[in-house]
C-alpha cells in the first residue's frame, strides 16, 4: 500500500502502523478547510461575511481565521490489522488531530479504499 505517509512506527507482529496522514487533493483540501473555518466562524458567534476580507475588521482574530489550520501539521494516523482467522481480519483507523468531521471523513475515504485495495491483493496472493 502507498499512500506516501511517513511511517512514525510500525509492529509487523501485532500489525500496528503510525504514520503521518496522507494528502487529500489540493482542491479538495482547500474546499474542506474552506467549509471549517466557515463553520468556526459561525460557531463562535460572527457572520460568515467577515471571512470576506472587505468586511473583516482589523483586529479580530477572522483576519487569521484564514490560516487555521483545520489539519494540524502533526496530524498522524495509526492502522491496526488484527487477525480473526484464515479468512478475515478486522482492521482499524485512528486519526489523531483533526477535528473537523467533513476533513475526516475525507482522510477516511482516502486511507480506507488503500487498506482495501491493499487486503484484496494480499488476499489474492495467498
Amino acid at each position: 500500500m502507498t499512500l506516501g505517509c511517513r511511517v512514525w512506527n510500525m509492529e509487523r507482529a501485532s500489525g500496528y502502523l503510525a504514520a503521518s496522514i496522507p494528502e487529500p487533493p489540493p482542491a479538495e483540501l482547500e474546499t474542506l478547510n474552506s467549509q471549517a473555518v466557515r463553520e468556526y466562524v459561525v460557531a463562535k458567534g460572527y457572520s460568515p461575511d467577515v471571512l470576506d476580507a472587505r468586511n473583516a475588521p482589523d483586529d479580530t482574530f477572522v483576519n487569521s481565521a484564514h490560516t487555521l489550520p483545520m489539519a494540524n501539521s502533526m496530524a498522524g494516523l495509526t492502522i491496526s490489522i488484527t487477525r480473526q482467522g484464515p479468512s478475515a481480519a478486522k482492521v482499524k483507523l485512528r486519526f489523531s488531530d483533526l477535528y473537523y468531521p467533513r476533513l475526516v471523513e475525507a482522510y477516511y475515504n482516502l486511507v480506507w479504499a488503500a487498506v482495501d485495495k491493499q487486503i484484496f491483493f494480499d488476499r489474492n496472493v495467498d
